[in-house]
């Protein structure tokens, strides 16, 4: 049976995967960030980790969301990560999708790229 990247990946680090769904994941914290891994159909890996809540009154939740929104537009030079929210619009969170063919180091540079980019998202948005 082959092994896909993520297999690879979590056994070098001595992780488990969850194999329950269609697809296989796997969640961890580096330096005090949460994020999940999972294995797309398209065979890309796409790694997410929370940044922030978002307000749930009207007026700051507006103002985050504008702000967050001019931080991505100056981001976007600089980083392949892509702001996104939670199904329930309650939270925002950054989303990187490693290239088809990745292998473990290309993983753990992704995994470090999209760690330091949520660190300089909540510096931004005033969480960090």
């Amino acid at each position: 049976m082959k092994h896909s990247v993520i297999d690879l990946w979590a056994t070098e680090h001595g992780l488990s995967l969850d194999t329950r769904g269609a697809r296989r994941q796997v969640a961890l914290t580096v330096d005090k960030v949460r994020l999940h891994m999972r294995e797309q159909a398209s065979g890309h890996v796409l790694l997410q980790a929370r940044v922030a809540d978002i307000p749930a009154a009207e007026r700051p939740r507006e103002d985050m969301l504008l702000h967050a929104l001019g931080v991505a537009a100056g981001r976007m030079r600089s980083s392949a990560c892509v702001l996104a929210t939670d199904l329930d619009a309650d939270s925002l969170h950054l989303q990187l999708q490693a290239a088809l063919g990745s292998d473990v180091q290309a993983l753990d540079l992704a995994v470090e790229h999209l760690v330091n980019e949520v660190e300089v998202w909540r510096l931004a948005l005033g969480h960090g």
